[in-house]
């Protein structure tokens, strides 16, 4: 056999196992329910508890405190800037 048939099959062989790792890591698990229940008995204000009108606008501290006000989860996204400024965007 020559050495570009072994290089092949040893490069074959890592390329299955690489692939079946993938497949195993990114394969759904069996989610335990229960764990998660606490996500379904909350409603949750997604940027906010904003008004259509947009008197009270989404991302902003008055529909922050009216979500906190009304009893809802949150959910909004932050990111720190290059100079060291936290934002809300999305």
């Amino acid at each position: 056999m020559s050495a570009i048939w072994i290089v092949l099959i040893i490069l074959e062989g890592a390329f299955a196992v690489g692939a079946a790792t993938f497949v195993f890591l990114t394969a759904p698990k069996r989610v335990d329910k229960k764990q998660y229940a606490w996500l379904t008995q909350a409603d949750f204000a997604h940027r906010g508890l904003y008004t259509a009108d947009q008197k009270i606008p989404e991302n902003s501290m008055a529909a922050f405190s009216r979500t906190i006000q009304e009893g809802y989860g949150m959910e909004l996204d932050v990111e720190l800037t290059s100079d060291d400024v936290l934002v809300v965007f999305h």
